[in-house]
């Protein structure tokens, strides 16, 4: 399920990523991917930008690998 951000103006990706996510590491990227020519608005972006903020792909689960034994 994704959300709807909508930006007041001043705001970048990366801050938008940050404060949805709590990274911008990745997420920044698949915002870009889920919203066409958002890469080339400005950086600062202007107030009423809708953005769509897709969920975060589930992380695989990581099994500890044992160097010795």
């Amino acid at each position: 399920m994704s959300d709807t951000y909508t930006t007041i103006g001043g705001e970048v990706i990366d801050q938008i990523a940050l404060r949805h996510y709590g990274s911008p590491t990745g997420s920044t990227e698949l915002i870009l991917g889920a919203n066409p020519g958002l890469a080339e608005r400005p950086v600062m972006l202007p107030p009423g930008v809708q953005i769509n903020l897709p969920a975060l792909p589930a992380s695989p689960s990581v099994r500890p690998v044992k160097l010795y034994d």
